[in-house]
């Protein structure tokens, strides 16, 4: 069966957050190529949580729901069971990105044989990449390649916030109290600590922000010490949202957004707030979405960290093979602001989200 004529569809969707913000105009691409078919999203909790409410997807289906805990769990004898039982039942006539799923639930749709499978792999997008495609450009290419689907050119990563997620966010900020002023965010986590920009330097473009009027939001990580939380309280109002969209309707709120690496940065964009990421070990070629005011340093070899995707060498290792301190180190708090002022001498005519 080809996929043009699959009824019943199940997409494994990308595990990380800022993949899957990445994968979000291929979903809008097969929602347009197959309007009438069911298609189920397997992804883990966090991918489930940003999806649900979006007109996409038919069904979405957690892997913990099963009892897979992340991305490279092999799964055990019950939770492998159990997902092959709920395959089985389903009864589907096309899987796409089979290898993007946790390591059991792949292993078993490889062993089932998935009917009609169409798969995005990472070798398709390391060759998009080695052709001097950058990163959203090579995803593209690559599903094209894997699903036959074209993805307009043009094609962006967007969410429709709804108006009650908009009234949670409003929510936090009236108990913020921000006033009028315009709103800027800060987001210090990070998946590794290589790729994460001290702290003491967000607390720094934090209090910048909030000298030239804005209100400050910062958006803190579970890993940051009592002392670290209240150097950036001194700038900033503390919130730490409950649920991912609710996050997304309070950046769709703020001009820009100073941030890592990170789903937020994604985030961010998707809902039409500029970013300033600040970039170490990862890289902007591959990952930064268009328009950022990207900072950063260009490595050489042996780093080589723009030629596919995945975490760098130095990030699986957990420490710069060169003996170097983190290449992120080595941006000055100068360096983002002036990328801050950059977007906003560009900045367009920006008007927060109707409130609710």
């Amino acid at each position: 069966m080809k996929l043009e004529t699959a009824t019943n569809i199940l997409l494994c969707l990308r595990y990380g957050i800022g993949d899957l913000v990445m994968e979000l105009p291929a979903i809008m691409a097969l929602r347009a190529a197959r309007p009438g078919a069911r298609i189920t999203g397997l992804g883990a909790h966090p991918a489930i949580e940003l999806l649900r409410g979006e007109r996409w997807l038919d069904a979405l289906v957690t892997v913990q729901s099963f009892g897979y805990r992340e991305w490279a769990d092999p799964g055990t004898k019950v939770s492998n069971t159990a997902f092959c039982a709920w395959y089985r039942a389903q009864r589907f006539d096309a899987v796409l990105d089979p290898s993007h799923a946790v390591f059991g639930a792949a292993a078993t749709l490889w062993r089932e044989g998935a009917p009609c499978t169409y798969d995005v792999s990472r070798e398709s997008q390391s060759r998009a990449l080695a052709r001097g495609l950058r990163g959203y450009e090579a995803v593209r290419h690559a599903v094209f390649e894997g699903w036959g689907i074209r993805i307009p050119a043009d094609a962006r990563p967007a969410l429709a916030i709804t108006a009650q997620e908009h009234a949670a966010a409003q929510a936090l900020l009236f108990a913020a109290r921000t006033g009028s002023r315009p709103l800027a965010a800060v987001a210090t986590a990070a998946s590794s600590p290589l790729k994460r920009w001290p702290v003491e330097r967000f607390a720094a473009v934090a209090e910048r922000l909030s000298a030239k009027g804005y209100a400050v939001l910062a958006l803190g990580a579970p890993e940051e010490t009592p002392e670290q939380r209240a150097m950036l309280s001194m700038h900033a109002a503390w919130l730490t949202p409950q649920h991912l969209r609710v996050t997304a309707a309070l950046l769709e709120n703020c001009r820009l957004l100073v941030c890592n690496d990170t789903g937020l940065m994604h985030l961010a964009a998707a809902v039409g707030c500029q970013v300033v990421p600040v970039f170490g070990p990862t890289s902007p070629s591959i990952y930064a979405p268009p328009g950022a005011a990207v900072v950063g340093e260009t490595s050489a070899p042996p780093c080589r960290k723009d030629m596919e995707f995945g975490p760098t060498e130095c990030v699986i290792r957990g420490g710069c093979q060169a003996g170097a301190p983190a290449c992120i180190t080595r941006i000055t708090v100068d360096q983002v602001l002036d990328a801050v002022e950059s977007i906003s001498r560009g900045d367009r005519a920006w008007q927060p989200p109707t409130a609710y």
